[in-house]
């Protein structure tokens, strides 16, 4: 065989390799042809009401402050590895309507569970049993497998808050209709321009702060939210409250007293007057009666980014 020859055949050799090449190529699924986004290792996690898979190396521990016995709910946050990609879980009986904050938007309802997004962040709401887990955080995928890992154990510890029973008002019939006669006497003679009293329901005894809620958006607009809990109070009564926000030391504002109207869940709902240009690292709360009497205080530590925090 010649030289030439030789060389012929090299080129056909080539040739046929690289036919070969191409034609496997083009089998492979367009998936597998690009570079795969690196995997977040799992490990197996007991958080005592449930076991979920979490993180290698993230680290979970309660955040809120909440008697869960009394107020259903249990947040813990992540202080560990892949804190952003998976904030926080929490578990609660008949309260996520509170938990998702209110400038989330439901996106999907499916096996997964309720997918709520805003601004990147995802939360997710699985029901299992009566009880309601709820991952948040910005890696949808990694939370999608987290919370289709889920095995509920024992939640009977971890109590729907009791529902609040009026007080019913004991009359008596004949004193009763002798008041009706007497008030449909003055109102006909009341004067037209007489001033209303204040609608304002005031509490009765002491009240405390009994726990909250604070979120503030990733938007320049975006304002601080706070639900603060009232012990003490019940729904329809109205109480003053006042939040000065912090960062570095720094206040973020000037701290007004605001009324607000106690809910029927208990809690007050709190919008900062203006958006801060930084995120707020620490809240500190004066809660007053109407009367201008101060009777609770309590100062929150908080991480300074758009996450859902709970004290």
């Amino acid at each position: 065989m010649n030289t030439k020859t030789v060389i012929i055949a090299a080129i056909a050799l080539v040739l046929l390799l690289l036919g070969g090449i191409v034609a496997y190529q083009g089998t492979i699924p367009k998936e597998t042809n690009t570079t795969a986004v690196a995997k977040v290792p799992l490990q197996n996690a007991d958080f005592k009401y449930f076991e979920i898979k979490t993180p290698e190396n993230s680290n979970f521990t309660i955040k809120n402050s909440l008697n869960e016995t009394t107020k259903g709910m249990v947040y813990w946050k992540n202080t560990g590895n892949y804190s952003n990609e998976v904030q926080g879980i929490s578990i609660n009986k008949n309260l996520t309507n509170l938990l998702i904050h209110q400038n989330m938007e439901l996106i999907s309802n499916t096996t997964d569970g309720k997918i709520f997004e805003s601004g990147g962040i995802y939360q997710i709401v699985k029901t299992l049993n009566d009880t309601d887990i709820i991952v948040t955080g910005s890696d949808l995928n990694l939370l999608k497998e987290m919370i289709n890992s889920t095995k509920i154990k024992n939640t009977s510890n971890l109590t729907t808050p009791k529902p609040i029973t009026p007080i019913e008002k004991v009359v008596d019939k004949k004193n009763d209709d002798k008041k009706t006669v007497e008030n449909k006497k003055a109102t006909t003679n009341e004067p037209k321009n007489t001033p209303k009293e204040d609608a304002r329901k005031k509490t009765h005894g002491q009240i405390y702060i009994g726990g909250g809620i604070f979120q503030t958006g990733s938007g320049l607009e975006d304002k601080t939210h706070a639900k603060i809990y009232i012990d003490g109070g019940n729904p329809g009564e109205s109480i003053i409250i006042k939040i000065k926000y912090y960062r570095d030391g720094n206040s973020l504002n000037y701290g007004n007293m605001v009324t607000a109207t106690i809910h029927e869940d208990g809690y007050v709902y709190i919008d900062s007057a203006d958006s801060y240009k930084f995120y707020p690292d620490k809240a500190h709360i004066e809660l007053y009666d109407l009367d201008g009497n101060l009777q609770s205080t309590q100062t929150v530590t908080l991480t300074p980014d758009s996450s859902t925090q709970y004290f």
